[in-house]
């Protein structure tokens, strides 16, 4: 356990930010549940001691009536009380969730604490969270249960494609590009969006998002990054709505950053799918801090098949712009530069261009803009403008001459 109220998959601070499982627990037991505002409205003493309630092996009905005196009446309600689960059988619904892949035996469910039991019952309707509380307590000293042994998980979750050009996708991982942090920084966003799902959507106000879990990586489609997200409620069941906001806000946030880049990116696929988890470790990659191990050069095999396409012709000096760890095209200014969308049956889109024949979207446009060729320079015009104000004044003076002594005849 993280610590002696609130587990690690639970993503809770010391403040208790809402209830975790073992608070919950004693709530259920004692037939009283506290909304997720008037949990905020207790002190944080008292949310840590409803959570202590909840991890003992018998639960204190009285103490837990008691403690939830401090909350608002209007944020109290009477619920039927929840017995835990009997220890010599592992309850039907917890095997029939786990299917047959992961099971666990009846010696191996009597060796766990009460509250351990509690938990994996009430996460049978949500088995990606229900599979992340396993493996913690698989993980645990002394544990008797068996761990997953590197199984993949496949369920309900968001699913969202950021398509751009390999050049984009070799920059984005970069150690010198925003310090090897663009997936980092657009994970933050993605969970950010999550957590704020109840204040953009007034169908959710009441409903408090819970334990965020995001990542990314590659696909066998060359130049194609894929976002995973499931996101749970404060008490457990799967949140499709703030899901779905997760994925779609980290890809956002990975299409602005490279959009400067390469202008044919595009977002695609995105919505709740059936499919198995294959991104973050289940893809093979260990996520650090940074982003800069996942470089061509660190982990070829993220950049497989990913090599840019040879230029046709050499382009002149003054046609590309070298940026650091990305090779690019150069891009002819004139002839038109239409877009049109197609799409693969996926519900991907693609950005081909058009008026010029060529497809844009293998090619990258340079951040900068080119210098215009015969364009005047900030000193050639400094020159030209003292010799112009030289000219009028000479100018002038002899006309002012000129003038004076015609005056001085007449």
């Amino acid at each position: 356990m993280k610590n002696r109220f609130c587990y690690a998959f639970e993503e809770l601070n010391e403040d208790l930010a809402r209830p975790p499982k073992a608070a919950l627990r004693a709530m259920f037991s004692a037939g009283i549940l506290v909304s997720p505002r008037g949990w905020k409205s207790l002190s944080n003493e008292t949310r840590q001691a409803l959570a202590t309630e909840g991890t003992r092996e018998q639960v204190n009905v009285v103490m837990v009536a008691e403690l939830l005196k401090e909350a608002p009446p209007g944020h109290i309600r009477l619920v039927a009380r929840t017995a835990d689960p009997p220890m010599d059988q592992v309850p039907p619904a917890v095997l029939k969730a786990l299917g047959p892949t992961r099971t666990i035996s009846a010696s191996e469910w009597a060796s766990l604490r009460a509250l351990d039991r509690y938990v994996i019952a009430s996460l049978a309707a949500n088995t990606r969270l229900l599979w992340r509380a396993l493996d913690e307590f698989a993980s645990e000293p002394g544990s008797k249960l068996t761990k997953g042994g590197g199984q993949s998980w496949s369920g309900a979750l968001a699913h969202c494609e950021v398509h751009c050009h390999p050049n984009a996708i070799e920059r984005l991982t970069s150690s010198k590009y925003l310090d090897g942090r663009a997936f980092v920084l657009a994970r933050v966003a993605g969970v950010r969006a999550a957590r704020r799902t109840s204040e953009m959507l007034d169908l959710q106000v009441e409903t408090v998002s819970g334990p965020a879990e995001l990542d990314w990586g590659p696909t066998k489609q060359p130049g194609v990054l894929l976002w995973q997200g499931h996101v749970s409620t404060w008490d457990g069941e799967f949140f499709p709505a703030a899901s779905l906001l997760a994925v779609s806000a980290a890809a956002v946030a990975l299409y602005d950053m490279v959009k400067e880049i390469d202008p044919t990116a595009s977002i695609g696929s995105a919505g709740i799918v059936e499919e198995p988890w294959r991104v973050g470790s289940a893809a093979g990659f260990e996520r650090e801090e940074s982003t800069a191990v996942y470089s061509a050069k660190n982990n070829p095999r993220l950049f497989a098949g990913m090599e840019p396409p040879s230029p046709s012709s050499s382009p002149s000096p003054d046609a590309a712009i070298s940026v650091p760890d990305v090779r690019i095209a150069s891009v002819p200014d004139s002839g038109p530069r239409g877009a049109t969308t197609s799409n693969d049956g996926r519900g991907t889109s693609s950005v081909r261009g058009s008026g010029d024949g060529t497809d844009i979207s293998d090619e990258i446009v340079p951040r900068k803009r080119h210098r215009r060729s015969g364009g005047m320079s900030t000193r050639a015009f400094l020159i030209a403008l003292v010799v112009s104000m030289v000219a009028v004044a000479v100018v002038s003076t002899v006309v002012s001459v000129v003038v004076i002594r015609v005056l001085m005849k007449g």
